[in-house]
């Protein structure tokens, strides 16, 4: 009997492991549309205090971008939103509206080994609801944020909806080689990757709406049932240090 029931249960949980394998969801960018859904308060006002970075003016970088310290973005940006966490992650407006209507960026931060100040080596963005947003305009905003000695973009996954792949690109930059620790760049597997690689994720979009127990904005993109609806829009994208595709 007890052999039975170890037969019966190792059968449940492999059929649940199938059902979820062959679910047909797009892996969701971990700071995307449902994440901060999830977590931004747009009544919730609260000032974020930025100390200074001490960072030392790098050529090649952009004037707010990869590579850049916390300060560069305010002046870009204006003042951080409070599910801000410094120094590791700051939140920002990105658009003048606000979410979920406005676009929402999230930037990580490490410790750069060049001067030990805080650099971006994460960028998210998300499209809001107002600012339908096309793979060429994200690649383009993508772009914007980049080292000008940055060469690429290399395909690493063409967008497939019949796969569940989404499109991410690599690109190489000298001078982000030259900011951060080898152990920063990672391969797919978690492996070292080239220093100065950067991946771009850009994430499928699908319909939006609010949840129904939270009252919060969500994307209706679980369950298996649901698919992108437009190809050629993306909900959000996702740069990264490193040639690991979060899609």
């Amino acid at each position: 009997m007890a052999r039975k029931l170890f037969a019966l249960t190792f059968l449940g949980l492999l059929l649940l492991l199938l059902l979820t394998a062959c679910s047909g969801d797009f892996q969701d960018n971990p700071l995307g549309y449902n994440f901060v859904g999830s977590t931004f308060d747009p009544n919730q006002h609260q000032t974020i205090t930025i100390p200074p970075s001490n960072a030392q003016p790098i050529a090649h970088l952009r004037d707010y971008g990869m590579g850049l310290p916390p300060e560069a973005f305010v002046a870009q940006y204006g003042q951080p939103l409070p599910p801000s966490q410094p120094p590791t992650q700051l939140w920002f407006k990105a658009t003048l509206d606000t979410f979920p209507g406005g676009s929402i960026m999230i930037v990580g931060f490490d410790r750069s080994s060049k001067d030990n100040a805080p650099r971006a080596n994460e960028i998210s963005y998300v499209a809001g609801d107002m600012h339908p947003t096309t793979i060429t305009q994200a690649e383009t905003i993508a772009e914007s944020f980049l080292p000008d000695d940055t060469q690429g973009p290399a395909v690493i996954n063409h967008y497939d909806p019949n796969a569940n792949t989404c499109q991410s690109e690599t690109y190489t930059s000298v001078t982000l080689a030259s900011l951060f620790p080898p152990q920063d760049f990672l391969d797919a597997s978690g492996k070292a990757a080239k220093p100065g690689t950067i991946t771009l994720s850009l994430f499928p979009h699908y319909a939006r709406g609010t949840d129904s127990q939270t009252g919060k904005p969500m994307e209706y993109n679980g369950g298996g049932t649901n698919q992108p609806d437009d190809p050629n829009q993306v909900s959000s994208f996702l740069l990264t240090l490193g040639t690991k595709p979060y899609c």
